[in-house]
């Protein structure tokens, strides 16, 4: 709790010669793993740490440590964007940002950081403390008082020692200690009277008609679907695709009509609206309840080619000539020293088309074997002459992969002035390398 860089909590735990930042080894990961050796048996080893109960027990507690930092330490922005830079020298490019999160595709390793998560599914109460009674307000536990300060611990169950305790502490589970072992009392033995299990009978019929309605949960999840399918994402990116955009890629037949601009696709757009799920679930509804959104103003041809001219609604949008410019590029580059912060914010997946060719690394598209991404150094044998050229002030390309030679090794917070991406959401002009063709959304990201 005492740090304030997320390099250091989030803390590269294998980092090899070259990596810039040093083993912080007070870092969460690495007390994590003491446990694992103190327990040993199959939570030492990681490939068998699951098969243990205290598994899934232990890193509830490290989720509520890491929780209660985002709460304390970050703003709400800052829990889902913050993320650890991404380096090669430090940890495998696997575990960058924007790196698919494989076997979960399509999600990547910063949805991990979602609000989503703690906002809908779960929540932390607050850890127990002796201020809330003997037993620490639960029926598990007892505040041990009989060594050094006041703490909560859990109750020993029948049969264990509970020796050491001198100042009158409920050591036993349904139970009183007696010579240093917890031995059950009357009212805690309950005979159990077991009953015949008769299983119900079953009524089966003598021919079955499987009846499954083609028209069932087919929806797209992304305004883009349909803009991504003309453009042949749907074979191209099929794992993505055939998963999220299931009516464009015609995986299944929708009982509504996709090409219909300002509609609504499902009975219950309007009772979610006035629910507040326009903003809560963005994605789903813009494409499916665009009526009821009131997100009718663009089309979707508008708003996912970036372009700034008006598409009119009946007419199918023409492909771009200039969308590709860099899909050529030899080798496994980015093209843009904003690429990172463009994948941390979603852009690999939501403008797949063009982030996947002008940000190959970021997007987890190909990983660099020739040079360690994230450091300092110079990406190419040639930078050294091209910059002697004047290309650094000239060509993008430059800043991001000829560091040392451009002098343009930026750490996050300069990234992100440089990029114009801050944490208040807030600028006064027009970003520093925006390509052309993508500045509508790059504005949207913001």
């Amino acid at each position: 709790m005492q740090q304030n860089r997320m390099e250091n909590v989030l803390a590269f735990t294998a980092p090899r010669q070259g990596c810039q930042y040093r083993a912080n080894y007070n870092a969460l990961e690495y007390t994590h793993g003491n446990v694992h050796i103190f327990v040993g048996g199959d939570m030492y080893d990681p490939y068998t740490s699951g098969n243990d109960p205290l598994f899934y027990l232990h890193h509830s507690f490290v989720d509520y440590i890491w929780e209660m930092y985002r709460q304390q330490k970050q703003t709400r922005y800052q829990r889902e964007n913050d993320y650890s830079p991404d380096n090669q020298a430090c940890s495998s490019a696997l575990h960058f940002g924007s790196t698919l999160m494989r076997p979960f595709i399509p999600l990547r390793n910063i949805d991990g950081l979602s609000n989503a998560y703690t906002d809908n599914l779960y929540e932390y109460a607050p850890r127990p403390t002796c201020r809330n009674g003997p037993k620490c307000g639960s029926k598990y536990l007892f505040c041990d008082r009989s060594h050094g300060q006041p703490h909560c611990v859990s109750q020993a169950r029948i049969g264990g020692r509970c020796s050491g305790f001198v100042r009158g502490e409920q050591v036993c589970h349904d139970g009183i200690c007696i010579g240093g072992r917890c031995v059950a009392t009357r009212s805690s033995s309950v005979s159990l009277q077991i009953l015949p299990v008769t299983p119900p009978l079953i009524s089966v019929p003598a021919k079955q008609t499987s009846v499954v309605s083609i028209n069932a949960d087919c929806y797209n999840e992304n305004e883009c679907c349909q803009y991504w399918a003309q453009r042949g994402e749907c074979d191209r990116n099929k794992g993505y695709m055939h998963e999220w955009c299931k009516v464009s890629c015609r995986v299944c037949q929708p009982n509504f009509n996709p090409n219909i601009e300002c509609s609504n696709h499902h009975e219950n757009c309007e009772r979610w609206a006035r629910s507040g799920e326009c903003l809560r679930n963005t994605k789903w509804m813009r494409e499916n309840c665009r009526q009821s959104c009131r997100h009718c103003n663009r089309t979707r041809a508008q708003i996912c080619s970036g372009g700034r001219h008006d598409v009119k609604a009946t007419h199918r949008p023409q492909p771009e000539k200039t969308s590709l410019l860099h899909c050529n590029s030899p080798g496994c580059y980015n093209e843009n020293v904003c690429c990172p912060l463009w994948g941390l914010q979603g852009q690999c997946t939501r403008n797949f088309t063009w982030v996947a060719c002008n940000c190959k690394v970021s997007c987890g598209l190909c990983i660099p074997v020739d040079y360690d991404y994230g450091t300092c150094n110079d990406y190419h044998r040639s930078c050294p002459d091209w910059a002697a050229r004047g290309e650094c002030s000239i060509n993008a390309w430059m800043l991001e992969n000829c560091r040392r030679s451009c002098r343009s090794c930026l750490d996050q917070w300069q990234l992100r002035q440089r990029c114009r991406i801050n944490s208040d959401l807030s600028f006064s002009h027009t970003p520093n390398f925006v390509p052309t063709m993508i500045d509508d959304f790059y504005y949207d990201i913001l």
